[in-house]
């Protein structure tokens, strides 16, 4: 199964931007509003993709408990991406900065309760 290619519109509601005004490149592409069952798919997608030991490991959970292990991964691989795709001119006040900026929009996405 491929990964959904769905426009990422993260820009629109503040994503930090790197050091060259761009948004750091995301492993996977995510529309505006998703719903649970989609995340934890497109978290699962992800890790299936890009963590295959970490995906096939899961294996053993019981099933019930997989989806929040794919959802962790895609939690810490997004947080991941933002600090990488900085580039090597960036600072380490830019990696703050800019997981700073994730943290919260994380936190405002969860008084929402949309993300």
């Amino acid at each position: 199964m491929k990964l959904p290619k769905i426009p990422w519109t993260a820009h629109s509601r503040g994503a930090s931007l790197n050091a060259a005004g761009a948004e750091p490149a995301l492993p996977i592409k995510v529309s505006d509003w998703v719903t649970l069952d989609e995340s934890y798919e497109i978290c699962r997608l992800l890790n299936k993709r890009s963590g295959t030991t970490y995906y096939w490991s899961t294996n053993i959970l019981p099933k019930v408990k997989r989806h929040h292990v794919h959802a962790l991964y895609g939690f810490c691989r997004y947080a991941d991406d933002i600090v990488d795709d900085l580039g090597s001119d960036a600072t380490t006040d830019d990696r703050a900065n800019a997981l700073a900026a994730f943290g919260n929009r994380f936190l405002a996405d969860l008084e929402t309760g949309r993300s």
